[in-house]
This record gives C-alpha cells, structure tokens and sequence, in this order.
C-alpha cells in the first residue's frame, strides 16, 4: 500500500468516527474531526482537488469554533445547543451565497492553481460547489442548525462521482456512507428537535 493509500485509509477511518459522533451530538466529534481534516488536506493536494484542500484549511478553523461553541453554549457555561431549523434570513443569504461564489470560487481556482499550488485544478467549478456548499454545512452544524443535514446531502451527491473519477475509490465509498449518515442525522435531530419542543410545551 502505497503512502496516498494509507493517508486515504485513515482519513476514511477518522470520517467516519466524525460523522458517526456528530449525528449522534456527540462533542467527541470534533477532535476525531480535527486529525480527519488534516489527512484530508494532504491527500487532496495530491490529487489536485485544490478546492478541497483549502475546504480542510477552513474546516479546522470551524471545527475548533464548533467545538468551543458546543461546549460553552449561548452563556459560556457547558452545555450543548438546542437543536433549531434556519431563519428566512438564513435561508436567503445560503441561497445566495451558493449561487454567487461557487462560480467565483470555480473561476478563481481554474485561472489560479498553477501559479498558488504548482499545477492546475482539476474540475475547479464542481469542486467549488463542495467547497462552498461544505462551509454552509459546517457553520450550521456548528450552530446545531438542523437543515445542515441538507446541505451535506447535496455535497456528498456531488463528492461520490468526483472522487470516483480521481481514483479515491475509498474516498468516494467513505461519502456515500456520509450520505446515508446524513439522512439519519437529519432523522435523529428532528426527532431532538420534537422532544425539546414538548419538554419546553410542558414546561410553560
């Protein structure tokens, strides 16, 4: 087994314990999520998923806050959020921010890689939609935001075909178990999400 192979082995391991904890709100999720991030950026680079290796930068900086957010809650005591659906507002500005800068992303990484990473991009602009579309997912999964689940439907739908096409013939089985786990992390909050409705319903 080559070294690619291996970082590809461990980083399916480590996602997988990832995703696994955090549909489940488990706060373990984040430091598994922060050893998984950083295998993920190395082999990326490897394959020329440019995208996707400043994607595992962005996703270590919001895996840290998440994790900080998660233990401290909304009065810097530890305690975990409460599970809540998007605002209107929330669901506009992610609407547009998809629309707006996965193009742009796609564009830059197309005209830019040889110069910033020594070779070009490899499809930049579907790429970018993972990019993008992931650090939507993150910031609302960090805020315990219920439809991030939707959102890491979409990425994992794109990812599969993708990394298939790279040869991360591990890489793309690890997202369609992502995709399944988010379908059932979707589930399993809503089901949070109803039962903190009714204590609170009891409670008044």
């Amino acid at each position: 087994m080559n070294v690619l192979s291996n970082i590809e082995l461990w980083a399916a391991v480590t996602g997988l314990a990832c995703v696994f904890l955090a549909a489940r709100e488990n706060i373990w999720s984040y430091p598994v999520g922060i050893i998984n991030v950083v295998l993920f950026m190395v082999m990326f680079y490897q394959v020329q998923l440019f995208p996707d290796v400043t994607l595992q930068v962005i996703f270590l900086v919001l895996t840290v806050y998440g994790w900080y957010v998660w233990l401290t809650g909304s009065k810097n005591v530890k305690a975990v959020r409460k599970t809540r659906s998007m605002t209107t507002r929330e669901i506009v500005v992610s609407a547009l921010v998809l629309v707006l800068l996965t193009p742009a992303a796609g564009w830059l990484y197309h005209e830019y890689s040889a110069a910033v990473f020594g070779s070009d991009a490899v499809l930049p602009f579907v790429d970018s939609f993972i990019l993008v579309a992931s650090i939507l997912a993150q910031w609302f999964l960090s805020k315990k935001v219920i439809q991030t689940w939707f959102l890491w439907i979409a990425v994992d739908l794109v990812a599969v075909p993708l990394y298939f096409s790279r040869g991360l013939t591990i890489t793309a089985v690890l997202y369609i178990f992502f995709l399944a786990n988010a379908v059932y992390g979707y589930l399993a909050w809503r089901h949070v999400m109803k039962k903190e409705k009714a204590e609170q319903t009891e409670a008044a």
